[in-house]
C-alpha cells in the first residue's frame, strides 16, 4: 500500500565551501590513522529508508586521539565530515564523510559517591541505563529510541526525552564534555565537579549543537537514585483545554513524585493501536494524557495518584481513564 509518510526532501541550504574530493590517498591516510576495516564505504541508505546518502566513505574511531588525527588531516585536506551515530544518524546528500562514533562505546567510569556516570559518546542508552540500573542509579533521561541511540547523539540533539519534568533539560544533568573540534583540537571539559562556578562554561556550546562546533568524543553525567515505586495513569479528555488543566492539577496534586506527562491525540492514538497492535485501554476521545510518577515508598506514591485521578473525573477534566502499578501493564 501507500506509505503514510512521504519522502521527505531537504530543503537547499547557504551555499557550500569548495570542499575537495576524496580521494585514494585519503583512504590510505585514513586506514593508517584508524585501520583496516574502520575506514570503507557503506551507510548510504538511512534505516528507515526514507534519506539516500551519498558519502564516499564511513570512518569509524575508537579513541578520541583517532576523531582528532581524523578531523586533523579533514581539515588540512578541506574534506567535508559528518558526525554520525547509528546509521541513519548523520546524512550526507553532497558526499561528505560520516564519522561514526559507533565504536566508542566504553564506559569509562562511575563514582558512586557523586552519582556521576563518564562514559564515551558512543554508548547506546539502554545499554547504560541496564549499567546503571545493577548500581542503583538510572540516567536522568530517557528516549523512545533508547535501544538504538547513543548518549553523544542525545547531547548533541539536545534530546531530553520524557523525564523533562522530573530531571530538566541536559543543560543540567551535563556535567563535563570532551569534544574534537574540526581543525582536530581536543577540548576537554570532562570534570568530575557537580558545582563549578570557574571560568567559561564551555560544554554549554554543544549542547544542542548537533555536530555544527565539534564531535562529542566523551561525556560526564549525573545520574539520579533509581525509582522505588513507579505508577501510571492514562486518561482521555474532550478537549485541549481540559488536557491543560489536567497537567496543572498533576503538578498541584502530585507534586515531588511526578515523572513524566506525555499528550497524545486520537490520530496517533490510531495509528499506534493499528500498526503495533495495541489496544486503547480508554474509549475514544480527542486527546489522551499519561501521567508517570516516581518515588520511594509504593503506598504513598499510590495514594496520591488514586486522589488525583478520582478528582480529575469527579471534576470532568479527565472523562475515562485508568492506572497501572505492575512492570507489565505500565510497558
Amino acid at each position: 500500500g501507500r506509505s503514510l509518510l512521504p519522502v521527505l526532501r531537504l530543503r537547499p541550504g547557504p551555499s557550500r565551501m569548495p570542499f575537495s574530493v576524496l580521494a585514494k590517498r585519503d583512504i590510505n591516510a585514513f586506514v593508517e590513522i584508524l585501520g583496516r576495516g574502520n575506514a570503507m564505504t557503506a551507510c548510504n541508505v538511512d534505516r528507515l529508508n526514507i534519506y539516500r546518502n551519498n558519502t564516499p566513505a564511513v570512518l569509524w574511531p575508537k579513541t578520541t586521539k583517532q576523531v582528532s588525527d581524523v578531523l586533523r588531516y579533514c581539515n588540512r585536506r578541506s574534506l567535508a565530515v559528518v558526525p554520525s551515530g547509528p546509521q541513519g544518524g548523520g546524512l550526507s546528500p553532497e558526499k561528505e564523510i560520516v564519522l561514526s562514533t559507533s565504536l566508542m562505546n566504553e564506559v569509562i567510569g562511575f563514582n558512586a559517591s557523586s552519582g556521576i556516570l563518564t562514559c564515551q559518546a558512543g554508548c547506546i542508552l539502554q545499554n547504560l541505563h541496564v549499567y546503571l540500573e545493577e548500581r542503583g542509579r538510572v540516567l536522568p533521561f530517557a528516549t523512545g529510541s533508547n535501544c538504538r541511540c547513543q548518549i553523544g547523539g542525545n547531547i548533541a540533539t539536545n534530546a531530553g526525552g520524557i523525564s523533562f519534568l522530573r530531571y530538566g533539560s541536559l543543560h543540567g544533568s551535563v556535567v563535563g564534555l570532551e569534544v574534537v573540534l574540526a581543525d582536530g583540537t581536543v577540548v576537554d571539559c570532562l570534570s568530575g565537579v557537580r558545582k563549578d562556578n570557574t571560568g567559561y562554561d564551555v560544554k554549554q556550546l554543544f549542547i544542542g549543537s548537533e555536530g555544527t562546533l565539534g564531535v562529542i568524543t566523551a561525556v560526564s553525567i549525573l545520574t539520579a537514585p533509581q525509582p522505588q515505586s513507579v505508577n501510571v495513569a492514562f486518561m482521555g479528555c474532550s478537549s485541549f483545554k481540559n488536557v491543560v488543566k489536567l497537567y496543572q492539577q498533576a503538578q498541584v496534586q502530585l507534586g515531588e513524585i511526578l515523572s513524566a506527562c506525555e499528550v497524545m491525540d486520537w490520530e496517533a492514538m490510531r495509528l499506534v493501536s493499528y500498526h503495533l497492535s495495541l489496544r486503547n485501554p480508554v474509549s475514544n476521545f480527542p486527546f489522551y494524557v499519561l501521567i508517570e510518577t516516581a518515588g520511594s515508598r509504593y503506598e504513598h506514591d499510590r495514594q496520591k495518584l488514586d486522589v488525583f485521578f478520582q478528582n480529575v473525573l469527579k471534576e470532568n477534566i479527565a472523562e475515562s481513564g485508568t492506572t497501572a502499578a505492575e512492570e507489565s501493564k505500565i510497558q
